[in-house]
Parts: structure tokens; sequence; C-alpha cells
């Protein structure tokens, strides 16, 4: 299993979970049942090597599966296939734009047809890796046409209550503490 070591890498790691689920419930919500979705990344299928992952040798094919995209879509009618990545960025810039072109590049070494849905406090952007890199790390706002705007407006509210930008929140006391 994982370990962090501090408050910015957990604070990071909850926010990648968060749009994770989200996608998935997107996918799962969209009332025309566009795709199938399944959960397949790293973490996910393989916690057994995540867990001795310092012990393994042939550390290529442990890159390997450690670069697996967190789901499988599956359209419905069975003619396409995709993998998905999800990532959160608060907002998307020149320097997020640089990160998402390095995640873009190495997951398609191994895994060559990838596409990346990024969540963000502005919207949801869903694109292909190879278009991705061919972009220089920008990204497409997730299409109407994949999941309805209605959809994303409900999650994209979910999001918001979950991932909160403002560093002036209020902070609550419990007294049961």
């Amino acid at each position: 299993m994982k370990t962090y070591n501090n408050n910015k890498l957990i604070e990071s790691f909850i926010k990648g979970k968060i749009a994770e689920l989200l996608f998935e419930m997107m996918i799962r919500d969209d009332p025309r049942h566009t795709f199938t979705i399944i959960p397949f990344g790293y973490e996910r299928t393989t916690p057994e090597l995540a867990q001795y992952r310092k012990l393994i040798k042939n550390y290529g094919v442990l890159t390997t599966i450690k670069q697996s995209p967190d789901f499988i879509l599956i359209k419905n009618d069975k003619t396409e296939v995709h993998f998905v990545e999800v990532k959160y960025r608060k907002e998307l810039n020149e320097k997020t734009a640089l990160g998402l072109l390095e995640d873009a590049t190495s997951v398609i070494q191994c895994w060559q047809e990838t596409w990346f849905f990024v969540a963000t406090q502005e919207g949801f952007y869903f694109d292909s890796g190879k278009e991705i890199v061919r972009n220089n790390g920008f990204v497409k706002k997730l299409s109407k046409e994949i999941v309805p705007q209605e959809t994303q407006n409900k999650y994209m509210n979910v999001l918001k209550k979950f991932i909160i930008t403002d560093k002036k929140a209020l902070v609550v006391e419990d007294k049961n503490f």
C-alpha cells in the first residue's frame, strides 16, 4: 500500500480519487447509457503488486502495470473500447498543460489508445492521449455528446462541494472530540 508522508500528497491523492469517482458516477448516470465502465487501474486490479513494488526485481513489467489507466469504457453497441486515465487539476493553464503532456506521454508509451478525463473547477475535459501530446498538453472540453450538459452540471456541483479551493473556508470545531 502506498504511504503518503505529507499533507500536500494526501490532499492530491484524495482529489484524484474524488475525480475518479465522479467520472465513474457520471458515466453510470448517463441517461443514454452510452458506455459500460469498468474500474481498471493499478491500485484496483493489482493491490498486491502495489504493496510489494519495492521487492519486485523485473521493474520494467511493473512500470507497464503502474501506468495502467483508471478505467475501461465499452460502448454499449460493442463497437468501441477505450482506456481512460482520470486526473484532477484546479485549473488548466500552461503549467498544468505541461504536467498533462508529461502524463500523456508516459501513459501512451505503454497504453497507446488511452484517453484522459480531467476534472477542474472550471469544467470537465476529455481527449485522447495522442491529441494531448500533439497539442502540447492542452485538452478539449468534455463533449455533450459523450456526457449531456445537464449531467456534467450536476457532477460539477458535487465536485465543488467536495473540493474547496477557497483557502478561507470556514472550519467548524466538533466539540465531541
